[in-house]
């Protein structure tokens, strides 16, 4: 019976592979998501800067740069 586990078209390990499968398609989904995320968190910053800066150019620009990316 051992063997029977052990054949690659058996439908227990059929099931592990799709898992294996879809848990691998959720870590890249996640690791587009995070790298977004840091995207975004950087461009708040340099947002944050501009606006303690009283930089307006630098603030219109950003927020134009932010706005074109939604």
């Amino acid at each position: 019976m051992a063997a029977t586990s052990q054949n690659p078209g058996h439908p227990e390990n059929e099931s592990l592979r799709e898992r294996v499968a879809r848990l691998e398609r959720e870590v890249a989904e996640n690791r587009v998501l995070r790298q977004r995320v840091e995207e975004l968190t950087d461009q708040l910053a340099q947002l944050l800067v501009a606006v303690h800066d009283k930089d307006q150019a630098r603030i219109d620009a950003l927020l134009a740069e932010l706005r074109g990316q939604g």
